[in-house]
């Protein structure tokens, strides 16, 4: 009995001690696939900006809907829409789904666009970051220039909730980060 007790206690520990490392795999496992779309992504708007003369789509807004950019490159740059949606979405609207694919929904902030968000939560943070705006991206800007990234909003979490304010984002010459803190430094 003894020996049965000291085998459980064993096995309980061992639990104890992988089911933290699995929670924080399935949340480094996220953050990868949220780059690895972000760049799907980039590689089509990039494209489409090769055949046209360095122009990438302008959307509407930086947040949804995002009918232009949809109807650029779906299915002619992107064939696979999942890139255009993060794998932890913040809101319903911001899943993947063919009704938001259909709206121009999609689950990431795209920086071509006309004017700063209507969101306070996110306007002041770009008017302080000194990019200009209107925000019409072409290929020959700086490579550092943010294209697209998770959505953010000031005094709220990111969808990737082992960070704070952890954000995934693409620039203009293709690559993907992640910032464990607050995009404010970083923004170009």
């Amino acid at each position: 009995m003894v020996e049965l007790l000291v085998v459980l206690a064993v096995l309980g520990v061992l639990v104890a001690l992988i089911v933290p490392g699995l929670s924080q795999t399935k949340k480094t496992a996220d953050v990868t696939l949220c780059m690895t779309r972000l760049h799907g992504m980039a590689t089509g708007v990039l494209a489409y900006g090769g055949d046209n003369r360095g122009r990438l789509p302008v959307g509407g807004r930086l947040e949804d809907p995002q009918p232009s950019l949809v109807a650029a490159v779906a299915g002619s740059y992107v064939e696979n829409t999942t890139v255009l949606y993060c794998p932890v979405p913040l809101v319903p609207e911001s899943a993947e789904t063919p009704e938001n694919l259909a709206a121009g929904r999609i689950g990431y902030f795209y920086y071509s666009c006309p004017t700063l968000p209507a969101s306070t939560d996110v306007s002041p943070f770009l008017r302080r970051s000194g990019a200009y705006w209107p925000r019409e991206l072409h290929t020959s800007l700086p490579p550092e220039t943010w294209l697209a990234s998770d959505r953010f909003f000031r005094s709220e979490r990111t969808g990737h909730d082992h960070y704070w304010k952890g954000v995934s984002y693409v620039t203009l010459d293709g690559s993907t980060h992640f910032l464990a803190d607050s995009p404010r430094s970083d923004f170009h």
